[in-house]
């Protein structure tokens, strides 16, 4: 017989009414904007989106959590989704409202990567996202060429998104208390500046960062030569933090035009 055992979702939930005031304070809600929250837990946060927003939809993949929230609340004002939101389709949904729509959370730390990555492909149909993350994911987030913590997820994030960290938060605002300090930060879709395939992109940066200490070319050398570098007025002895996002676009679109 296999045993029933209650999975672990990492999720440290928001108590401090303080913290939840704030986070409220910054986001400027509209009563009939679309908005979906990501992870609600016990609806500390949602109960008082409530106060200004006219429905609010969620996102929760605990299922005991699920049930609590429809004890909870009146369910003609919240409309709940039992899934992974990494499954959920951003592009339906903008669909059947025609209407960009908003997100908050409070994302627990190992989803944090993927849920992003996952959430560049629906940039255009999103206005902004306001997340609570771990403080030192959100460093990597705005980090800027020179910085150690600029990598492919500053990249591809700062490629779609104007990204600012609004405040720092405590461990002892939630519970359970992680054992890192988290913060608020706010996501703004942009428009893209610069065309690039994010396939070519993606293996240049895989590569480029997975070897860190090495130069730019030693580190991407499968894909371009010496000449190639040259072309583009790219420094080869360069550190793979060292180069710009106009620089490593630059190299994905040569690589784009050598494999066609």
């Amino acid at each position: 017989m296999k045993k029933n055992k209650k999975k672990n979702f990492s999720q440290n939930f928001l108590i401090d009414k303080n913290i939840i005031k704030k986070i409220i304070s910054f986001l400027d809600f509209k009563n009939d904007d679309l908005v979906i929250e990501i992870g609600p837990g016990y609806g500390n946060i949602t109960k008082y989106l409530l106060k200004f927003l006219k429905k609010i939809y969620v996102i929760e993949i605990d299922k005991n959590l699920v049930n609590f929230l429809k004890k909870k609340f009146f369910l003609k004002k919240i409309k709940i989704y039992f899934l992974d939101v990494l499954n959920f389709n951003f592009l339906n949904f903008f669909n059947r409202f025609k209407k960009k729509i908003r997100l908050i959370g409070s994302l627990p730390y190992n989803i944090s990567s993927l849920l992003l990555f996952y959430l560049i492909q629906f940039s255009n149909l999103l206005i902004d996202q306001h997340f609570i993350l771990q403080k030192e994911f959100v460093d990597r987030m705005i980090a800027k060429p020179g910085n150690k913590k600029f990598g492919r997820l500053s990249i591809m994030l700062q490629i779609h998104f104007k990204i600012k960290l609004l405040f720092l938060i405590n461990p002892e605002s939630f519970k359970p208390k992680p054992k890192v300090k988290s913060a608020m930060v706010r996501i703004i879709s942009k428009k893209i500046l610069i065309k690039y395939n994010i396939f070519f992109l993606n293996k240049i940066l895989i590569k480029a960062f997975s070897n860190r200490r090495k130069f730019i070319f030693n580190c991407v050398s499968n894909f371009f030569s010496k000449e190639d570098f040259i072309f583009l007025k790219i420094n080869p002895k360069l550190r793979p933090e060292m180069l710009t996002i106009k620089q490593y676009i630059l190299l994905s679109n040569f690589l784009k035009k050598k494999k066609n």
